[in-house]
């Protein structure tokens, strides 16, 4: 365990697992119930490379996209933050962990709902992430702070049960292995303590998301051909595997399970902030360097024209979300 001079930042060793955890008599289990492949096994497969570099790809790409994402995308993400961190009861916790919690905006409001002797504390994958976490956390009055980590939220360093509310806002369907997620929020969770999560909803309620891959194909231009093929599984993927994630809950020790459908809206007005807003995203700036001019133009017109088209019923361009809540035990 090593500490920076930036504050309270534990960088933990990595925890990079093999396999993904499931016994033997769990997958037997789920054999004779006709389950097929393991929620471990799709998740592996969302990188299509071994375990330990699937992490590595998470790590790297976040740590990439950290600064565009503590500017643009958390300031829209929060209002759903604290939509779990609700779910959770957080504010009436003693101990609460936020499982990717990204650069700590989520953390620094939530600072201010929890009791005052609560123990608080956030980890994330990557490096950057977490510094400006820690840099947040420090504008805080002291006895507001939270303790930061690096950690692959899957594997933990933390004791079985150390938390009475355990968080991941959009995280577990981006995880390799989600369901492991699930099974290291139930070891760290105590009894009668909650897990709430949220993840990615329908592709058809979530245009925040979809507007650049309609438009890709509107215009005939595949990516794939380019280099740049679209992410297998999607986010989306999980999402439609609900049920398969409240049974998860509910065999990782979770006895009670809730689940709703809610939104994550991005606020912009028109097409011209939508298209600016793509245009600090990672995948999306990708795509533009790979276009000659021609296609460039005709592309930002295009999506420009679909996300007016959304905007013009008076509707945000949005992502829908699912939020998931189980409690410990009975």
């Amino acid at each position: 365990l090593s500490s920076s001079s930036l504050g309270t930042f534990f960088v933990l060793p990595a925890l990079h697992p093999v396999v993904c955890r499931m016994s033997d008599a769990q997958a037997q289990g789920r054999k004779r119930k006709g389950e097929g492949e393991s929620a471990c096994r799709f998740a592996m497969l969302s990188f299509g490379i071994a375990p330990s570099s699937a992490y590595d790809t998470v790590r790297e790409v976040w740590n990439e996209f950290s600064g565009p994402f503590s500017r643009v995308n958390e300031f829209a993400s929060v209002p759903l933050a604290m939509s779990v961190a609700n779910a959770a009861q957080c504010h009436t916790a003693s101990s609460v962990l936020e499982i990717g919690a990204g650069a700590g905006r989520a953390a620094f409001l939530r600072s201010f709902m929890l009791k005052e002797s609560a123990k608080h504390v956030i980890c994330d994958i990557a490096p950057k992430m977490v510094e400006l976490a820690v840099k947040l956390a420090e504008t805080l009055p002291e006895n507001k702070r939270f303790d930061t980590f690096v950690v692959n939220g899957e594997r933990t360093p933390f004791e079985a049960g150390s938390f009475e509310a355990v968080i991941a806002n959009l995280v577990i369907q981006l995880t390799p292995c989600p369901f492991d997620l699930v099974k290291e929020a139930a070891r760290l969770t105590k009894e009668g303590g909650r897990f709430a999560v949220s993840l990615w909803g329908q592709r058809s309620q979530s245009p925040m998301f979809t507007v650049l891959a309609s438009a890709l194909r509107d215009l005939g231009i595949d990516m794939a051909s380019r280099g740049l093929p679209e992410e297998k599984p999607s986010s989306f993927e999980l999402g439609e595997k609900l049920p398969q994630l409240v049974r998860e809950f509910k065999d990782s020790g979770f006895g009670r399970v809730l689940h709703w459908r809610t939104t994550m809206q991005l606020a912009v007005m028109d097409g011209n902030e939508f298209f600016e807003f793509l245009m600090t995203q990672p995948r999306p700036t990708k795509i533009f360097a790979a276009l000659s001019q021609a296609e460039k133009e005709k592309l930002k017109d295009k999506i420009i024209q679909r996300a007016e088209q959304y905007l013009s019923d008076y509707s945000p361009l949005k992502l829908e979300a699912i939020i998931v809540v189980g409690r410990k035990g009975k």
